[in-house]
Parts: C-alpha cells; sequence; structure tokens
C-alpha cells in the first residue's frame, strides 16, 4: 500500500507540472506524436461541422443557445470575448497547406511540434521545435509593426526582418508567411457594428452573422470583418477579415471550443477553441492549428517573446514595398 501510494503521488505531481506548463505537455506528447500526428492530423474544418455543442459557449450566449439574438447581443458576446485575453502559451500541431497555387511546393509539408506565446496587444512567438532536441524547425516574432522569422531553406538556415506589411517577394511560399495570420485568429479586435449592419443575417440553420468595424493595431487594410455565430453552441464558427473594397482577405474557421483554466484568478476559465484553419486569400495558403494545450492569461513580457539572429545566420531584409 506505500509503494502505490507513492507512485500515486508521483503521477499527481507530474500531472500538475504538464496542467501547468504547456512546454512539458508538449514534451510528454512528442513520442505519440512522432508514431500517430501523420495518420491522425484532422483533415481542414468545413463550415456548418463544429462539433461544440456541450463543450462551453462565449460570455452572454450559453443562456441563449439557439435562438436568434439581436446584432447588438452577438457584438457584446464577441468583445467580452476579446477582452478575456490578454496572453497565452500553447502547445499545437500546425500544418502550412494549399490549395492549388503552392500546392506542388508544399506536397511535403507535414504537421509540426509549435510553441506559441502572445502577449497583447499584438506580441507574437511562434517556434517550430523538433521532439528531444534543442533544434528548431523554423522561428517566428512579431510586435504587430515589425517581424523577424528564421526559415530553412534546403540545408540552410535563414533570417528575415520586414514590416508586417510587406509583401511576398519569395518563390518560397512559406518566406511569405505573415504573423497578422496567427494574431487576428489569437485575438481577437475590439469591434463596434458596421454603420448600416442591419438585422443580423442568417447562412442556414443555427447560424448568425454581423458584420463590424474593427479597431486595433496591425490591422493594415483589414478595417472590417464579418463574424459568422454558431447559435446553437453560443461560439463563433467563421470570421473573415474583410479589406477597404470589402474583399476577404483572411479566413479563419473555429472548432471545438473548451474551457481553459484563466490563470489571472485560478478561479474562473475561459472558452477557447482547439482546432483553427487560417487561410489567406490573397496567397492561397492555409495554416492549420491543432491545439494541444493551453494556458490562459500567463505572465509575460515582451522581453520573454524576443527573437535574435542565430550568430552566423545572414539577415535579408524585406522591402515595405515591391522594388
Amino acid at each position: 500500500m506505500e509503494a502505490l501510494s507513492a507512485e500515486s503521488a508521483a503521477d499527481l505531481a507530474t500531472h500538475r507540472r504538464i496542467r501547468k506548463s504547456p512546454q512539458l505537455a508538449l514534451i510528454s506528447l512528442h513520442m505519440l506524436i512522432a508514431l500517430r500526428v501523420l495518420a491522425q492530423f484532422p483533415q481542414p474544418p468545413t463550415p456548418h461541422r463544429h462539433a461544440s455543442s456541450d463543450l462551453c459557449s462565449m460570455p452572454g450566449l450559453a443562456e441563449n443557445a439557439g435562438r436568434k439574438l439581436k446584432p447588438e447581443d452577438l457584438l457584446d458576446s464577441y468583445n467580452a470575448q476579446a477582452a478575456l485575453i490578454h496572453s497565452l502559451e500553447a502547445s499545437a500541431i500546425v500544418r502550412v497547406q494549399s490549395s492549388s497555387r503552392h500546392a506542388a511546393k508544399l506536397r511535403d509539408s507535414r504537421p509540426a511540434p509549435v510553441e506559441i506565446r502572445f502577449l497583447a496587444p499584438a506580441w507574437l512567438r511562434m517556434t517550430g521545435v523538433v521532439p528531444f532536441s534543442a533544434r528548431r524547425t523554423f522561428d517566428m516574432w512579431s510586435d504587430g509593426r515589425d517581424f523577424r522569422m528564421l526559415m530553412p531553406e534546403g540545408d540552410v538556415m535563414k533570417f528575415f526582418v520586414g514590416s508586417v506589411n510587406a509583401p511576398p517577394t519569395s518563390s518560397n511560399p512559406r518566406e511569405n508567411l505573415r504573423p497578422q495570420m496567427v494574431l487576428e485568429a489569437l485575438h481577437w479586435s475590439l469591434a463596434k457594428l458596421a454603420a448600416s449592419p442591419g438585422s443580423a443575417s442568417n447562412k442556414g440553420a443555427g447560424s448568425q452573422t454581423i458584420e463590424v468595424e474593427l479597431t486595433g493595431p496591425a490591422l493594415g487594410d483589414r478595417g472590417r470583418a464579418e463574424v459568422e455565430f454558431d447559435t446553437r453552441s453560443g461560439t463563433v464558427s467563421r470570421v473573415e477579415m474583410l479589406d477597404e473594397a470589402s474583399k476577404v482577405v483572411t479566413d479563419i474557421d473555429y472548432n471545438d471550443w473548451h474551457e481553459v483554466p484563466n490563470s489571472l484568478d485560478g478561479e474562473t476559465s475561459v472558452c477557447f477553441p482547439k482546432r483553427v484553419l487560417v487561410s489567406d486569400r490573397q496567397q492561397d495558403l492555409q495554416v492549420e492549428m491543432k491545439i494541444l494545450s493551453t494556458e490562459m492569461n500567463p505572465q509575460l513580457s515582451p522581453g520573454q517573446l524576443q527573437l535574435i539572429p542565430p550568430r552566423g545566420i545572414p539577415v535579408t531584409r524585406i522591402p515595405a514595398h515591391p522594388q
């Protein structure tokens, strides 16, 4: 009995450490990932297949599940959800894909373990890791204005710096990735209803959509968005970022919402999606993220997210405007 008690205590301590640290959770899952991730990685989510009806709901929507709501009610829930997320640390499996334009070059793209850290309003660090190694498969940093990116080119690593709005210049689609895609997916900008939104439109049973005007850093020409709600589950199923001509530039699909403990008080929780598909329409690139573990609102500082060019690796500056 004493041996069993000691073993149980050790297991309990291990589980507590893993829950507190997404990085430990990532390491503990690497062996399973290496064996099964290629076979089990989910297909890109499709509209109206959101399996979150009995998991959790966004603020103010749980008690109205299945009902038709006013645009103001949907907007209030969207803004309340946006205000809940100040920082996060997450372990995820990420895959970059293309439907047609870059399909041949990304044919061998595989799901990869990634560590994600975010600090409001727009600090981001994404690091691709090699299981049981200090090596990085890639690394990206941004403060909402500029970005830095460590990316392989064959057997050589290259380091890129530039504005987050810098246009794509490389024939390698991976080098054209920008942090905006992930920032917009993880942290919503506060919004107000568009000037003449009318009533919330319906795109199907249990679905309502509002058009909003966005505020916040790093929006570029993305000043408006259409937000689609799954009113049966009380969550957002899709956000479409629009440019000044109301053309969709980024499409973000959300699935599998779960409760995540809130580190700010240790008592409440935040509803957060475990599967996210971000599509850049202009570049025909998709970033799919399967969130394995999340710590919501941990204490982070910009210095903890900094990315310094490794010694001996050339730095390529991407111009803000085409040459």
